[in-house]
């Protein structure tokens, strides 16, 4: 579909407007299909929700295909919102699946922009990407970036966050989901859905709740006294993790000669220090060493140690660990 106004000069009193009513209509759809793809997250129909012409295509993204390939909007496994986006590589040499690219993207070389995107595919060995081309202020091409490769992708729905910077002179991107490259010949279907620069807010989703009982220990020497587990995406960016807990010694507010002290960490990454002789709730903030791919379990472990002859006891409960990108 697209915008056909009725102009007042088209309209004859005393005439039938049966036309006009199919064109009002269809400037109608056009519209719907516009307010659909105007995201906060700044990716044109980034869920693949609207399809106005029902060509079974996502408004706003073109399909390019590899010979033999084919892509196409599905309902029966989407993993955000209804509707997901397919890309088929039929097998054998020299074929492949194909690549959506985006309309144009605005950005900014001055900024740095987040981008999540959820991908899985039913044959992992396929050789998938995401990529984004930056083009100047006259649309004119200058330089691509990849953003996600591999041919070990996810079989099951999987988050991805990564970044990008633009280069010099860049005002507009585009994103190509590249799904069966022709230059690996693994027949299988790739997906991609909830594509958009809401990195923040997919690694908020992946935090949960944890809990490290209350444990005490006696010594100047750091210790792990509990553990808990965290599930957080992919990320090729830096993240932290950031949570509360409850620390306190054997003296009081007038005798540090018997303080506590407590810290987190993730594997030889370590949070910030808290030292206090009398009870206290401390924020902690953990870089993450997060892994290669996929959905990673991290287990965060708590440490404690006290000064001289006294006594630390901390616990974490219910403390809402919420990750956080470090840009």
């Amino acid at each position: 579909m697209a915008w056909d106004p009725i102009e007042e000069t088209e309209l004859t009193p005393g005439y039938p407007v049966l036309k006009h009513m199919r064109q009002a209509w269809n400037s109608l759809k056009f519209l719907y299909g516009q307010i659909g793809t105007l995201a906060a997250s700044g990716i044109p129909n980034g869920s693949f929700e609207v399809d106005s012409d029902g060509n079974g295509q996502p408004d706003n993204w073109t399909l390019n295909t590899y010979p033999g390939g084919s892509g196409s909007l599905v309902t029966d496994v989407p993993a955000h919102g209804a509707t997901a986006l397919k890309i088929v590589h039929p097998g054998g040499v020299g074929n492949g699946g194909g690549y959506y690219e985006s309309d144009y993207c605005a950005c900014s070389q001055v900024q740095k922009s987040v981008l999540s995107f959820i991908h899985w595919a039913t044959a992992a060995g396929m050789h998938n990407m995401v990529q984004v081309r930056f083009f100047s202020k006259a649309k004119v091409f200058i330089s691509t970036s990849v953003l996600y490769e591999s041919s070990a992708n996810p079989t099951t729905p999987t988050c991805f966050v990564t970044s990008f910077t633009p280069p010099a002179n860049a005002r507009y991107y585009k994103l190509d989901l590249v799904g069966g490259h022709s230059d690996t010949n693994v027949a299988g279907t790739a997906y991609f859905d909830g594509v958009g620069l809401a990195g923040i807010e997919a690694l908020a989703a992946r935090s949960t709740p944890i809990t490290i009982a209350s444990a005490s220990i006696g010594g100047n020497a750091w210790a792990d006294v509990g553990s808990a587990n965290i599930q957080v995406p992919f990320c090729s960016i830096p993240v932290v993790l950031s949570l509360t807990a409850s620390l306190s010694g054997s003296g009081t507010e007038f005798e540090d000669f018997q303080t506590a002290y407590q810290r987190f960490r993730v594997g030889t990454s370590y949070s910030n220090e808290v030292a206090s002789p009398y009870p206290v709730l401390s924020n902690f903030l953990l870089p993450l060493q997060v892994g290669t791919q996929g959905l990673q379990t991290i287990t965060v472990f708590m440490q404690l140690k006290a000064k001289n002859a006294g006594t630390a006891v901390g616990s974490v409960s219910d403390a809402a660990a919420c990750c956080r990108i470090n840009i």
